[in-house]
């Protein structure tokens, strides 16, 4: 019996010290490992980004999902399965959310950014104070769309390219430019 209990705690020590932490294809052995290579690709993407060719001045406000949100439908990787896990990838999906606004802000094109959390992002904002209002709906798990609100009121799907291939930080060295891009692009 003992010798059973033992192989037990031996597979369970196992499965903890096998647990991976991702951040884009890197996989690291700790939480914060990953959080710190987030923090570094970030610090590399806002050293890129150029102040706005002109301003447009008013206000803009980010109404980004709360970690209770991200918890409940922002999170369909099926690998999250301990607390650790679930709690990894609710705070760096809420940073590269936040990261969206901080870019802007650096950009230097409103007289301010403002952020504000809501569990609920799925529905249009009510009239706002704001001249823009951009918001991340996560109405269902697997499911998110960035939108954008202007003075007109209309409702506005923010497209984001993903395909645009950037250096990778932990490397230095740049992705492959074919490799990154979708078929449509590399036709151009």
């Amino acid at each position: 019996m003992r010798s059973r209990y033992s192989f037990l705690a031996l597979v369970a020590l196992a499965a903890c010290a096998n647990q991976r932490f991702y951040y884009s294809t890197q996989a690291f052995f700790t939480p914060q490992e990953g959080l710190n290579a987030q923090a570094f690709d970030h610090a590399s993407i806002k050293t890129a980004v150029p102040p706005a060719d002109r301003r447009v001045g008013g206000s803009i406000k980010f109404i980004l999902p709360t970690r209770e949100r991200i918890k409940a439908t922002g999170i369909t990787n099926p690998a999250a399965t301990t607390p650790q896990g679930i709690e990894y990838l609710i705070t760096s999906s809420d940073r590269s959310y936040e990261l969206m606004a901080e870019l802007v802000r650096q950009r230097g094109a409103f007289d301010s950014v403002k952020i504000e959390r809501r569990f609920d992002t799925a529905s249009s904002p009510a009239a706002e104070s704001t001249t823009f209002v951009v918001w991340l709906e996560l109405p269902q798990p697997g499911v998110w769309s960035w939108y954008i609100q202007g003075p007109s009121a209309t409702k506005q799907q923010v497209a984001l390219d993903t395909s645009v291939p950037r250096p990778v930080p932990w490397t230095r060295e740049p992705l492959n430019d074919e490799s990154t891009r979708s078929p449509e692009s590399r036709r151009m």
